[in-house]
Parts: C-alpha cells; structure tokens; sequence
C-alpha cells in the first residue's frame, strides 16, 4: 500500500465543501483508487473530478454491484402520510388521491421524468396524471410526482412495484424498485332502513245492552224521565226516544211498552301522526387530508386534501386568488417551476365552508457542487493479513452517521459464484474496535436506511450478511471483512453517508 501525503489528503478533501465530508480509500485490491490516492498534489487539485469519475468507473470494473461515487440515492415517500403502504380502501368507494414522489439525497437533484409500474395494479384505479396515466401493470406513467385515483371494483390484495426514472419512457438512471399494496375489501351497497308506519288508534265499539223483555205494570203509564244532563265536556249521548204506546182494543187500559237507551260511548278522535323532522342538515365541511409542502427543481406536482361533507372545492393561491378550474380534492400543477406560492383548499356545503392547512410549493435552488455520497468494491476475502480493508475519512466539525455493509450470501442475487458464506464486519479506530456485527438479522433500521440511501435489498432477514449503522465523530476509521469461520470468499463493502 502507496502511503498517501497529509498534503494530498487535504488537496483531497478541499473541494468537496460540505459539514461533513465522507472519504473512502480501499486499501486492497484497489489499484484504481491507489493510483488515484498516491497522484501528485498538483493533479488532484486541478484534475480531481477526472480523477474521481476514473476510479469510480474502475471500482464499477472490478465488479461493485451498488452506486459508485457521486450516485443519487432515492426514498420513496407518497404525498400524504395519511395513506401508508398497506392501503386500505372498499369495493364502489371513491379513494382520496394518493400522491407519490420520490424524496432524493441530495434532494437537489432533478426529479425523475417517468414511473415503472409492474405487478398488480387493482382494477378500477389509475396510476398517473392526465394524459399519461396506466389501468393495468405493467406500463410507464410519465410524470414526476403520479397519483393513484379511481374506484376499485374487485376486492382483493394488490401489490405494486414502482421504480422512477430519470427521462420519461423508463429512461436513464432508476432508482431502487419500491412496493405499494393496495387492500381492498369486499364492499356492500348499504341496507335501506324501512320507514315505519303509524298503526291507527282503533275506534272502541259499544256493546248492546240485551232488550228487556216487557213485563205488565201498572194501568197507571209510567212516563219517561228526562235524560239527565251532562258537563258540555263529556261526549252527548245520543237522543232516547219516546215510548210508543202499543194499540189495544176498544175500552183497554194501553200498556206502554219502555225503550231502554242504549249507551254510547264517546269515539276519541286521533289525529294522523305527525312525521318527525329529518336529521339536521350536517355541519360544515371537516378536512380529513391536508395537503403537504414539497420543494421540488420542477416538473409536476400534486396536492391533496379531501373533506368530509363537503359538496364543491376551489384552490386558492396566496390566500385569495381562486386558481382556475381546481375544483377538485386534487391539484395537479404542471409546471412546479411557474407555480410556486402557498395554496389553500376551500371545502363548501349548503351549512358553510372550511378551509384547510396552506401547502408551500417551493423551487429548490441550484445544485450544490458534487460530493460523495457512498462507494462500494467487491474483492477476494482471504485469511490473515488478507482479509478485505476498507479505510475512511470523517471530516467536518460535526459528527456523521454512516452505514457499512458487508455482503456475501446476498451476492448470488447477481450471479456471483464463490460468495463468502458468513462475513464479519468489524470497525476500528486506530487499534481500538469500536462495533462489530455477524448476521443483521433483519434490523429494521438497517433495512429503511438501506432503502434510504438506495442501497440494493437484502432479502433474507436470517441471512449472514453483515452491517453497522452507527454515527461517528470527526476522525479516520478502518472497516474490515473477514469470514467468521476462518474461511473465504467474495464480499463486498459498501460505506454510506445517511443525511
């Protein structure tokens, strides 16, 4: 191994001009970065992005199956927190618009111009903007920021990968692939509640008192005594009739034959009843989404914000200028660039109006000057004093997480034959070791930060393959891979800088 000149290191170093600079030097197997590494002064300062690109292409030669210096790194992040991956949505229900974009390290760099959508896309949803937009994977969408709309028509599990390019027609550089499941139950049109029907009062009928049956009185007639009267509150009772006397024959005393009068009994009078009022008008609209701000280089942008209740919506720009024709929950700006300005959505029914929370859509300024953001080699791990070394250097004042990786059995995913069947990683300081690790066992936290970075997956949560994620302060370090078992194999090592 060259030495290499504190002199050369700071020429090195100089114009990368960030807090916290991370530089890799691999001291085996390497030449390209040694023969970088160990140029004169002179060369590094007036040539070192020829310098870098050339060993960058170098370290891709001898076989690195990640991102090289000064790559882009990709997350995928939707436009609402409100709809994480799995999203749950019914058979026949309209889904608010998912929004998704890609948040980028450095987050300067443009945006990609286009989406891969493979897998299952759920039928009746459409993945893209108007005008270039899917039904069915696997397809492009060319679009910086696509949505997901639509009303779902077959229930079941639907899970999509999606993967951004840089120009449109899935063209250039990609990010890493990412998966979106969309869950969606089986629905029912809801049950009618029946009105009921009001059951009349029934009207009392009298029962008939039995006729007497006419006795002999006295010759005397027995007149009919008067009804007897009756508060004006109770019912009348219906007129008794006068006593008929019934024919004799010449000379006979008449016998007067009684009419009883039959009671009535008062019929109440109930009145049709009277339908109860229906439910109060409901109150003014309630946002259920709020729309986020995004800073963007350009391209198109979606916002979403979905209310409860609300029958008309209208964006407005800046506080008061109604943008024309958005009049839905979404805002699709075509043009990032000639758009930017804080919007507001106004949600109105017949009981009133809200307004939801303002989202800022901002340009990113130019991008800052080049850096590195990982690199990576793959190389021969032996025994002793030839194991695989990789040295770097933390610089800045402030202190910078990093992720180190050492892959073996994740290598035969890219057909590498010979792959170091259990490599251990360990970190040093100087002589002092400072962490080691055998067997990730499916960190969560490993597995987001690699995915953060854009790091290629790991798979196997019981896999042998190795990683550190850790935050180191200002100072050089050495990262070394060796099999654990006292064997060997090909490995690969990968540093990554974790904004």
């Amino acid at each position: 191994m060259l030495p290499i000149l504190p002199a050369c290191w700071r020429a090195l170093t100089r114009p990368l001009r960030v807090p916290a600079t991370l530089v890799i030097a691999f001291l085996q197997r390497t030449p390209a970065v040694q023969v970088a590494a160990v140029g004169t002064c002179e060369a590094l300062e007036s040539g070192i992005g020829a310098i870098i690109k050339a060993s960058a292409a170098s370290l891709a030669a001898l076989g690195a199956v990640d991102s090289v210096a000064g790559a882009t790194t990709f997350a995928l992040s939707t436009g609402n927190p409100g709809h994480p991956s799995p999203f749950a949505v019914s058979v026949g229900t309209a889904i608010p618009p998912v929004a998704f974009a890609l948040t980028s390290n450095p987050t300067t760099d443009s945006p990609p111009k286009s989406w891969t959508v493979t897998g299952t896309l759920p039928p009746g949803l459409v993945f893209g903007i108007p005008g270039s937009s899917i039904t069915a994977a696997p397809g492009f969408a060319n679009a910086t920021n696509p949505t997901l709309t639509g009303t779902p028509t077959t229930a079941g599990t639907y899970v999509m990968t999606l993967q951004a390019w840089e120009s449109a027609g899935g063209k250039g550089h990609s990010s890493s692939t990412f998966t979106y499941e969309v869950d969606v139950s089986g629905g029912s049109a809801p049950t009618p509640t029946p009105t009921p029907t009001p059951t009349p009062t029934p009207t009392p009928t009298a029962t008939p008192s039995p006729t007497p049956t006419p006795t002999s009185v006295a010759p005397t007639p027995v007149p009919t005594p008067s009804p007897t009267p009756v508060p004006t509150s109770a019912p009348t009772p219906a007129p008794t009739a006068a006593p008929t006397p019934t024919p004799t024959a010449a000379g006979a005393t008449p016998t007067p034959v009684p009419t009883t009068p039959v009671p009535t009994t008062p019929v109440p009078t109930t009145s049709a009843p009277t339908p109860s009022a229906g439910p109060p008008a409901s109150g003014a609209p309630v946002f259920t989404t709020q729309p986020m701000s995004v800073t963007v280089a350009g391209g198109t942008v979606a916002l979403d914000a979905v209310a409860s209740g609300a029958a008309s919506y209208q964006w407005t720009l800046n506080g008061s200028a109604a943008v024309a024709g958005a009049t839905s929950p979404t805002l699709v700006l075509a043009d990032a660039a000639a758009a930017a300005g804080t919007y507001t959505c106004v949600a109105t029914n017949s009981a009133g109006s809200a307004t939801s929370d303002p989202a800022t859509v901002a340009v990113a300024a130019a991008p800052e000057t080049g850096r590195f953001i990982n690199i990576s080699t793959r190389s021969q791990v032996g025994t002793g004093g030839s194991i695989l070394v990789a040295g770097f250097v933390i610089g800045g004042p402030v202190s910078q997480t990093v992720l180190i990786r050492a892959s073996g059995p994740a290598l035969a995913a890219f057909g590498v034959a010979g792959a170091l069947p259990d490599p251990r990683l360990a970190l040093y300081a100087g002589a002092a070791l400072l962490a080691s690790n055998q067997g990730w066992g499916g960190g969560i936290g490993i597995a987001n930060t690699a995915a953060a970075v854009g790091a290629f997956a790991w798979t196997d949560p019981l896999g042998a393959d190795s990683a550190l994620l850790i935050t180191l302060p200002p100072g050089a370090y050495t990262a070394q891979v060796s099999g654990a078992s006292g064997d060997a194999g090909i490995a690969l090592i990968e540093v990554y800088e974790v904004p």
